[in-house]
């Protein structure tokens, strides 16, 4: 897929791949061969890259809603969170106001609130890393509280929804309609099944303002079963352009699931309204996974159109380590095995320069990600 539209947008999936084999040797003229190094692989280990550099430069920030229990000091955090991924803690006192909770750690509190696991209910004070349940990251509070708060839900905000799946793409779609009516849009240029899109998100329609959340996802067919509004004709049209909003969700976790919440705009999550004793918690997430399956073949392994979701002017880091990998499986003695060394540099180069920038910003000891502000 050429880039015709002259703004850089970062590389997908595709373009990283044939990258990567383009630097193995792989690609010949305009014949790009997976038979040495499968699709699969490339996707896998782009991946393990991506991960990599998240964890080493917390360049993505999310936001998870946990609804207090009175009496319950340890929380389930979302399940992609990194270890040691939370970067701050509020206390929703009132759906207007809360508290930020200073993060300890147990060693800490041992020293300096003596007893402090037998601790009475009261209104929390503090969090802390609470250790693991399994693979899922656990936060604790404070002492505990004394009031049990109220699951966010569909229908709090307008044009905010709640969904069961988190979409696995990353990179809002466009198009131009072929069809539709007011409970569809229709594209018979776009298969939608390929995008990694999920229920609850929201689709808009550009030409006459309205939006609506998604509901069913076919081939060429997106089904808002509760319709559009907010626009001139709440209806699609041949002709209409429009927008499938991806790549901002927060998260809530109740007990043993989590659900995720989208916004029908950008932006639209900075103002949720956070209910009573609710912690929201920014946190470090790891990236959206590339989808891959060892046992399909090159031309079945999903969507090649998917963007990392690291900033794109990092994207072209993946392809340096993922060539470092591959060439690392050479000979130590050999010329390949040497040149890893190279785009293993260029990699670290591109971590360095991202915590660099992080660190370098006028915000540094504040949150990223817009969150509610005190009313």
């Amino acid at each position: 897929m050429a880039n015709t539209a002259g703004v850089y947008g970062g590389l997908h999936l595709d373009v990283l791949e044939r990258l990567v084999l383009w630097e193995m040797g792989q690609v010949q003229g305009t014949t790009v061969s997976y038979s040495v190094y499968p699709r699969w692989l490339i996707r896998q280990k782009l991946n393990d890259r991506q991960n990599t550099f998240v964890q080493e430069t917390h360049c993505l920030r999310r936001l998870a809603l946990i609804p207090t229990v009175q009496g319950q000091r340890l929380y389930r955090l979302p399940s992609n969170c990194i270890d040691d991924g939370v970067i701050n803690v509020k206390l929703f006192t009132s759906s207007t106001a809360y508290d930020e909770l200073e993060i300890r750690d147990v060693d800490w509190l041992d020293t300096h609130r003596a007893g402090w696991l037998t601790a009475e209910e009261s209104t929390p004070e503090l969090a802390y890393h609470g250790g693991s349940m399994g693979s899922i990251p656990l936060l604790g509070i404070y002492p505990p509280p004394n009031a049990t708060g109220v699951a966010y839900a569909t229908g709090t905000d307008v044009g905010i929804s709640v969904g069961t799946a988190l979409g696995t793409t990353q990179q809002s779609l466009y198009g131009t309609a072929t069809g539709g009516s007011g409970t569809t849009l229709v594209d018979t240029g776009t298969t939608f099944t390929n995008y990694g899109l999920a229920a609850g998100m929201w689709v808009r329609n550009i030409t006459d303002g309205s939006s609506g959340m998604i509901t069913g996802v076919a081939t060429n067919t997106i089904t808002c079963s509760g319709g559009f509004s907010g626009g001139s004709a709440n209806a699609f049209s041949a002709g209409h352009s429009y927008v499938i909003l991806a790549g901002e969700y927060a998260v809530r976790v109740d007990h043993e699931r989590e659900v995720y919440i989208y916004g029908n705009r950008h932006g639209a999550l900075g103002d949720i309204t956070v209910p009573e004793n609710t912690l929201l918690v920014e946190y470090v997430p790891f990236p959206v996974q590339f989808r891959w399956d060892e046992t399909a073949t090159d031309a079945n392994q999903g969507n090649a159109y998917a963007y990392p979701e690291i900033p794109r002017n990092y994207h072209k880091a993946l392809y340096w380590g993922v060539v470092s990998d591959l060439l690392r499986t050479f000979h130590q003695q050999s010329k390949e095995f040497e040149r890893a060394t190279y785009y293993e540099e260029l990699f670290q180069a591109a971590v360095s320069q991202a915590k660099e920038n992080k660190d370098r910003r006028p915000f540094k000891e504040k949150e990223v990600y817009v969150v509610p502000a005190k009313r």
